[in-house]
């Protein structure tokens, strides 16, 4: 039997709660053709571990192949894993690379790690002619006497996949398990988006299979809440209705969304919301600017009312934001923060927030005061996403479907004057008057300051 290693390299990336949901479609498929697989995590059971001691663990497996996943600008990550087995294997091994990154730039992602090939798009069931040598299909990319030879994207069809593989993904107890019931977006324009350059037909896996995943992943795990990573999954209201319909009373989801698909989706929303724990949407700003330079295809007040028909329908919202480009200067980060200081409570739903990056072009190099501001946001963000600090106050909202209850609780004050100290540290840094590293330490002393009185104010919630 042939072995193959599957092996997610990079730390915080990918699947935020069990590892690495694209391998373990993966391993399900390889193990269905009667493949031994096993999926090496690094991104969480090595996280303090040396190169060298996965590498080790690999080689002690002994594959003929190993596949390994490139994810956003970490070209390194795979590369170092890479250079670390081929000293250890005991056979000759073939490299594969595959993974977001290895699909919107094949060509870097194949001679910047050093594998022999690649796959771009959708794996399944193309990883069945790779590991037979045929090479001729559309989604293959390989060198050959020098030269790549690019075979163009293989088209992703989760109908496909089969049930995934979570034997070798750590799941906590009372976890929450990643799935995917559809991929494609309705809008595909947005500028920072891979689906601009690398558009995905909207295709739906059976609402059969997507239940038949949840009841496996429940008899096997426990899990009863899963998480659902589809491009938009309400691109079709309906169909997320009737999926709703089909899932056990006792099982509860969550999923990402678009802030109009929300609007758009309200009398099903209303209908499922017992089963839906909270909705995650990219709104990237509350700024007409950014938001048309970026081709998002909303405005601020949609992003705001999808906010607050969530919390009205008592379903948690949380967002994703962008916090900058390159032509964002110091009076869009005033307008943010003024934004904020008008909503200070939106706050509490920020579940990260990154600068503009092109997919096509990789990471760019920001301003330091741009940095300060990015990096007092993520920490805000890094706060509020921890349980304990807001875990009793959120339970509050959604009880209260509303935001006035905080009010006496002197958190708006707080949240201000928090702003207030973040925008001053960003005018120093701009002006040249303090250092980028003081600037972050000081943001850090005031996030931590703001985490201790909120969390003081979700302790007294509790009952």
């Amino acid at each position: 039997m042939v072995n193959i290693a599957l092996v997610q390299p990079t730390r915080n990336l990918g699947i935020r709660y069990t590892g690495d949901l694209g391998l373990a479609y993966i391993s399900a498929y390889l193990k269905n053709n009667r493949y031994r697989v096993r999926t090496f995590d690094a991104s969480s059971s090595y996280s303090t571990t040396s190169a060298a001691k996965i590498a080790m663990d690999i080689a002690d497996f002994v594959p003929e192949h190993i596949l390994v996943k490139v994810w956003g600008f970490d070209y390194k990550s795979p590369n170092w894993i890479i250079e670390a087995l081929k000293g250890k294997v005991k056979r000759k091994t073939n490299f594969i690379i595959g993974g977001q990154t290895a699909t919107i730039r094949p060509e870097k992602s194949l001679n910047l790690t050093g594998a022999d090939v690649g796959i771009i798009g959708d794996a399944i069931p193309l990883i069945y002619s790779v590991l037979h040598g045929e090479m001729s299909k559309k989604g293959v990319i390989y060198n050959q006497n020098g030269e790549v030879i690019n075979n163009g994207e293989a088209e992703l069809n989760p109908d496909n996949w089969p049930t995934p593989d979570l034997s070798d993904i750590r799941i906590r107890e009372n976890g929450t398990a990643p799935l995917v019931s559809s991929v494609g977006c309705n809008h595909s324009r947005c500028s920072f988006c891979f689906l601009k350059e690398h558009p995905r037909r909207i295709k739906f896996r059976s609402i059969e299979k997507v239940v038949n995943d949840i009841e496996s992943i429940n008899q096997r795990w426990g899990i009863r809440h899963f998480y659902f990573y589809d491009d938009n999954f309400l691109n079709d209201p309906r169909r997320a209705e009737e999926l709703a319909e089909a899932i056990n009373e006792e099982m509860s989801f969550s999923f990402e969304s678009r802030a109009e698909s929300v609007l758009k989706s309200e009398k099903y929303l209303q209908r499922a919301k017992h089963k839906i724990r909270r909705i995650d949407i990219g709104v990237e700003s509350f700024l007409s600017s950014q938001l048309e330079r970026w081709v998002k295809g909303t405005t601020p007040q949609t992003n705001l009312d999808a906010i607050n028909r969530l919390i009205a329908l008592g379903i948690i919202p949380g967002m994703y934001m962008i916090s900058a480009d390159e032509q964002t200067d110091l009076n869009e980060l005033n307008q943010t923060i003024d934004f904020f200081k008008e909503n200070p409570f939106i706050l509490f739903f920020l579940r990260n927030i990154n600068r503009f990056q092109d997919h096509e072009q990789g990471p760019k190099e920001y301003p330091k005061y741009i940095n300060v501001f990015q990096f007092a946001l993520s920490e805000m963000a890094s706060f509020f996403s921890k349980r304990y600090v807001l875990e009793n106050i959120l339970a509050r909202i959604k009880r209260d479907k509303s935001l006035e209850s905080l009010g006496s609780f002197g958190l708006k004050e707080q949240t201000k004057n928090y702003l207030n100290s973040i925008i001053s540290l960003v005018r120093l840094v701009e002006e040249g008057s303090k250092n980028e590293e003081e600037a972050k330490d000081e943001a850090r002393v005031l996030g931590i300051e703001l985490a201790k009185n909120l969390q003081s104010v979700n302790s007294s919630l509790r009952d």
